[in-house]
């Protein structure tokens, strides 16, 4: 019986010692996944799209010139819902006939950073999680297409 009662004792031992390891990977396999919120709303770009300026750029593309002008109207809307960050968003316009219709972040250096399709710009909660994706990239690039005083 005292052998019995020796065992269930080493178990238990055991058992409390490999138990904060087992919870410890248990949480870190639960914990590791994204964050709520870290996903970006547009499509991320990794290729040079224009030649630099120095300042950050709005992009309106679009297959059909026709359709600009209402691209042009929402990409007016995001940047003026960037109130200290408006003035380092300049907008342009493209129209080519293999573009995909949307607007187009590209950074200071000519490249395309973020692409947002124009039926996410159409859907009025994506839209204002998009005016809030570009608010953020503007705010922690800050050096990036900061107008120098003269």
């Amino acid at each position: 019986m005292t052998l019995n009662r020796s065992r269930l004792a080493l178990l238990a031992m055991f058992g409390l010692t490999a138990l904060p390891f087992a919870l410890a990977q248990w949480s870190y396999q639960q914990l590791r996944q994204a964050p709520p919120g870290a996903h970006t709303v547009g499509t991320l770009q990794v290729a040079p799209a224009l030649p630099a300026t120095g300042q950050w750029r709005l992009l309106a593309l679009s297959a059909d010139c026709r359709a600009l002008a209402g691209l042009s109207i929402q990409a007016d809307r995001i940047r003026r819902a960037q109130p200290p960050q408006a003035s380092r968003l300049q907008l342009e316009q493209a129209c080519a006939s293999r573009l995909d219709t949307g607007l187009q972040l590209v950074d200071p250096h000519g490249n395309a950073v973020l692409f947002y399709a124009q039926a996410q710009l159409d859907d009025a909660t994506v839209r204002g999680r998009v005016i809030r994706e570009i608010g953020q990239v503007l705010r922690r690039n800050p050096a990036l297409g900061a107008r120098r005083p003269t």
